[in-house]
C-alpha cells in the first residue's frame, strides 16, 4: 500500500508537469479521423441519427455528441460542427469502418454522402504559450465566442478544458509547412498528450471494444450537452429519454489512476475495496502514461466513495484512485 501512494504522487507529479510545465508542444492525432457528410439532405439526415439538435448548432461552435444504435448503445462518440455545405466530425479511426456503415444503413433514399477524408491531417496544440504561438503562424485563431474557424481549406478548434488547446486540421502541404515551423520554434511534441488532455476532461474515448456496450449517459454525455432531451425522434431516442426522464441510469464515466505491472484489458472487472473487495464497473479505456504507471476510463456505479481504492479484478496488485 505504502508503494501505491508513492507511485500515486509520482502521477500527480509527471500529469502537473504535462498540464502547467509545457509551455506548449503538440501532437500528431494519427488515430483520429475526419468524416464529411455532405447532400441535400445531409442536415436531416444526420438530425434523424444523432443525439442533439442540429438546428441549435451555431456555424462557428463544434459539439460532442453521439451516434447510436435503436438499442440507444453508442456506436461511437462525434465531434460535430459545420463543415463546407454539410457537416463533418471527428472520432477514433478504430471504430470509422462500423460507424461509417451504420450510418449509411437508412441513406438509400435520401441525397447525403458520407465520406472519410483522408487527406487531412489533425495536430493537437496545447500548452500555457499554445495561442501566442500560433499567432505567430495563424492571424486568427478560435476563442470561446468562435470555437471553430475556418482557414482556407483548414479547420481551427478551440478547446478550453482542461488547459486552453487548439485541434488544427490540415491539409498534407499545411501540416508539413506547419510542423516545420513548430520544430523551427523549438516546440516539442509530445506523444498521446492530446489523448491525456482529453481523458482530464472527462471526454469517453470509445474504441472497437466498446461500442455498442453503453447508453451515452453511461459515459457522461450530458456534461457536455451532447444529448438533446427535447429533439424529434432519433434512432434509440426512446430508451435515451426514458432513462433521463425516469432518472434510472445507475452508471457513470470515472477517470481512475495508479499502478499495474500489466496493462488491463478494456472491459476488465474493476473491483473496490469496502472492507472486501467487490465489483463495481469495467474498464472503458486505457491510456499506458508511464513506466507501470496508467490513466484509465472506467463505467463504474454512480454512488462511487470517490475515496476508496480501486483494482482491475485480473490483476490483484494494481492499484488505482479516482483523479
Amino acid at each position: 500500500m505504502k508503494d501505491f501512494y508513492i507511485y500515486k504522487k509520482k502521477y500527480y507529479d509527471i500529469s502537473d508537469n504535462i498540464l502547467y510545465n509545457f509551455l506548449c508542444s503538440f501532437t500528431v492525432l494519427s488515430d483520429w479521423s475526419l468524416i464529411w457528410v455532405s447532400g441535400l439532405d445531409s442536415k436531416k439526415y444526420l438530425q434523424s441519427q444523432i443525439t442533439i439538435n442540429l438546428f441549435l448548432l451555431n456555424l462557428h461552435d463544434h459539439i460532442l455528441c453521439a451516434h447510436c444504435n435503436y438499442k440507444g448503445k453508442v456506436w461511437s462518440t462525434l465531434r460535430l460542427f459545420h463543415y463546407k455545405s454539410g457537416y463533418a466530425y471527428i472520432q477514433r479511426n478504430s471504430v470509422c469502418t462500423i460507424q461509417i456503415d451504420e450510418l449509411k444503413k437508412y441513406s438509400v433514399f435520401s441525397d447525403v454522402n458520407i465520406t472519410r477524408l483522408h487527406h487531412f491531417i489533425l495536430l493537437g496544440i496545447s500548452g500555457l504559450h499554445s495561442r501566442n504561438i500560433l499567432l505567430g503562424y495563424f492571424k486568427n485563431l478560435p476563442d470561446q465566442k468562435k470555437s471553430v474557424i475556418y482557414i482556407n481549406n483548414n479547420i481551427v478548434l478551440w478547446f478550453q478544458d482542461p488547459i486552453e488547446r487548439f485541434l488544427l486540421i490540415l491539409e498534407k502541404e499545411d501540416f508539413i509547412k506547419l510542423r516545420q515551423w513548430l520544430l523551427n520554434q523549438y516546440i516539442k511534441h509530445v506523444k498521446n498528450q492530446w489523448l491525456f488532455l482529453d481523458i482530464q476532461s472527462g471526454i469517453p474515448i470509445i474504441e472497437k471494444k466498446t461500442i455498442g456496450k453503453y447508453v451515452p449517459q453511461e459515459i457522461n454525455l450530458e456534461y457536455f450537452n451532447g444529448i438533446d432531451f427535447k429533439k424529434g425522434c432519433y434512432c434509440g431516442q426512446e430508451i435515451i429519454s426514458r432513462l433521463h426522464f425516469r432518472n434510472v441510469n445507475k452508471r457513470k464515466l470515472y477517470c481512475l489512476i495508479g499502478i499495474s505491472n500489466i496493462i488491463p484489458n478494456v472491459l476488465a472487472n474493476v473491483e473496490m475495496y469496502d472492507g472486501i473487495w467487490k465489483k463495481v464497473g469495467n474498464v472503458f479505456f486505457v491510456l499506458h502514461f508511464q513506466n507501470n504507471i496508467f490513466c484509465i476510463q472506467c463505467i463504474l456505479n454512480n454512488k462511487i466513495d470517490s475515496h476508496k481504492i480501486f483494482r482491475i479484478s485480473t490483476n490483484v496488485t494494481s492499484y488505482f484512485v479516482i483523479k
